[in-house]
């Protein structure tokens, strides 16, 4: 059993996620295949579409943007994303050695270790494809060899609102695994809001009292500074969004008269947790006002 990477120019005919076009291929059923995407002829960006298992590796010829290919490889999906995760923030530098290595015309490559490594971290982490903020913290722990490996598995987690940070937040609110301002206890659509940005607190990014548990949709306009909550958990919006905006997210229960449910959290954690809060606040304002939230990576790269 291998590991291969295959690249596959979605310009010229879309990546299903079925079959993979060769000329030369050493991969045989059993082996994996992380398949890049390529997405334009010239300065081309590279996303990552997913990691599959090679069931089937064919004789069948097929031809493609005036190339001739004679491998067909059946595949079926391990990990894949909801959306191709974008690659060239993450490759940095190293980008034209990836493409010299991996997008050259060569045929399916054997990847590296730490981009094995790397590609595994992302498919397993959640994040949805477009994301390409949180996908760039969690390359930049792993690519910190200060942090110990158990921790980055940690951290990881953390970042996308999973994990042990997670945990801590149901804790730090009351013991019950249900959204603080909806009271929504679908698991599968919680997400451990990070209250305090990311980039802003190292020392937060575990802690419970720097997190809310939040419907998805909730964590996302929260991470992007379009809601936020008052000392006593009312719900402040952003003046960036307009009427119609606000009027659809009332459909889904995003209304004014609902409030944060404090009543199961102690005081000790009460207090911080606001304190938070009117961090998160003062940032929110910054942005509609068109300042620069100083020092926050997270709201500036909103703002931007």
């Amino acid at each position: 059993m291998a590991d291969w990477v295959g690249y596959h120019k979605q310009y010229e005919r879309a990546f299903g996620g079925e079959y993979f076009h060769t000329k030369r291929s050493r991969a045989v059923p059993g082996d994996y295949l992380y398949v890049i995407l390529g997405h334009a002829p010239k300065n081309t960006t590279y996303s990552l579409a997913g990691k599959y298992r090679v069931v089937r590796s064919e004789d069948e010829g097929a031809s493609f943007g005036g190339r001739d290919f004679d491998r067909k490889l059946a595949l079926e999906p391990v990990l894949t994303a909801n959306a191709p995760f974008p690659l060239d923030t993450l490759l940095g530098d190293e980008k034209e050695g990836f493409r010299r290595v991996y997008a050259g015309g060569i045929g399916i490559q054997p990847p590296s270790e730490d981009l094995r490594k790397l590609f595994d971290r992302l498919l397993k982490s959640n994040v949805h494809g477009d994301d390409a903020v949180v996908a760039q913290d969690i390359v930049s722990i792993l690519e910190d060899a200060s942090i110990p490996e158990t921790t980055k598995e940690q951290l990881t987690q953390a970042r996308v609102g999973q994990g042990r940070f997670r945990q801590s937040v149901i804790e730090v609110w009351g013991g019950e695994e249900r959204c603080a301002f909806t009271g929504i206890a679908v698991r599968q659509l919680l997400v451990a809001s990070h209250i305090a940005p990311w980039r802003q607190s190292v020392a937060l990014r575990l802690d419970g009292t720097n997190g809310i548990l939040l419907c998805a949709h909730l964590d996302k306009l929260f991470d992007q500074y379009l809601i936020s909550f008052s000392d006593d958990g009312r719900l402040i919006k952003s003046k960036r969004l307009d009427t119609d905006e606000w009027r659809a997210l009332q459909t889904i229960g995003v209304a004014d008269g609902i409030q944060l449910n404090f009543t199961l959290m102690n005081f000790s954690n009460q207090d911080k947790v606001r304190k938070n809060l009117r961090a998160h606040r003062t940032a929110l304002s910054d942005l509609d006002e068109g300042r620069n939230p100083g020092g926050n990576d997270a709201a500036v790269m909103v703002a931007a």
